[in-house]
């Protein structure tokens, strides 16, 4: 049987960077310098704080200033909203 789930990485997901981006976010001001991120090469125990943005194929996900978003073993994006 096959173990489920994806390569275990550490907290850095530098090895997933793409660039930086201006993404407006009205909580922020105005426009501001978000990190990008290829989805595919995250791997497990990587974490990005916000904001930032996640790219895939087939969908892009927002992490706005002052959340974090963990990735799971599973390969989800587990995000935790500031409080």
């Amino acid at each position: 049987m096959e173990a489920l789930g994806i390569a275990e990485g550490g907290p850095d997901p530098a090895a997933a960077r793409k660039g930086r981006r201006k993404v407006y976010f009205e909580e922020a001001g105005g426009y501001v310098e978000c990190d990008t991120y290829e989805r595919f090469r995250l791997l497990a125990g990587n974490v990005i704080s916000g904001p930032a943005v996640v790219e895939q194929m087939d969908t892009t996900t927002v992490i706005p200033p002052r959340e974090t978003a963990t990735v799971h073993r599973s390969g989800a994006l587990i995000v935790e909203l500031a409080q």
